[in-house]
């Protein structure tokens, strides 16, 4: 079990690599090689960026409706955090592993695959909001109660993780696509 603080502090280092590696390796390349999918097949590095985007719109508004009610309803942050059970599954799942690798490949759902053309400029600019309003989520995070507010998967709206689950889930995906941005990038 860590604390909530030590959470949100993980969270934030991912967050920065993530907007770093974005700002100084994706968001100035060609659109060319942005829309080029790699040899041996799969995403180009925009539609892995799209991808992220599809998750980002159904995430980070329900996570931002969770921390409000958490502020609303006076719920207090709590000092620790301990994952569920298929919450922290679906991040171990997601996260690669600390040499960088993947785990194993997944099949993307039918409406989070991303179109085969894509608008390079509209895509960049929807993922560098999306890193502003996360970093504006972390600073909500640290009065919410993580542990007590839900927030609805993707998958399903039968299944709801806990808010800081959901957090969890949202970078540890988004760390995933960035080993495979940076395997088309950096060839």
């Amino acid at each position: 079990m860590q604390t909530t603080r030590q959470l949100l502090q993980s969270l934030r280092t991912s967050l920065e690599e993530t907007g770093q590696y974005f700002h100084e390796k994706i968001a100035v390349q060609s659109n060319a090689v942005l829309n080029q999918p790699p040899q041996n097949g799969g995403w180009s590095a925009i539609q892995v960026l799209d991808h992220l985007n599809f998750y980002s719109r159904w995430y980070l508004p329900r996570l931002e409706d969770a921390f409000r009610e958490s502020r609303k309803k006076n719920m207090a942050a709590q000092p620790y955090f301990k994952s569920g059970w298929l919450g922290g599954y679906f991040t171990r799942m997601m996260k690669p592993r600390a040499d960088g690798s993947v785990a194993s490949k997944m099949k993307a759902p039918s409406n989070a695959v991303p179109a085969a053309n894509l608008d390079s400029a509209a895509v960049l600019l929807e993922f560098e909001q999306h890193l502003q309003h996360m970093n504006s989520l972390l600073k909500l995070a640290e009065s919410a109660d993580l542990l007590h507010t839900r927030v609805t998967t993707s998958l399903s709206s039968l299944i709801r993780l806990k808010s800081g689950d959901a957090f969890c889930f949202v970078m540890a995906h988004a760390e995933r696509h960035f080993v495979q941005i940076k395997r088309i990038i950096d060839k």
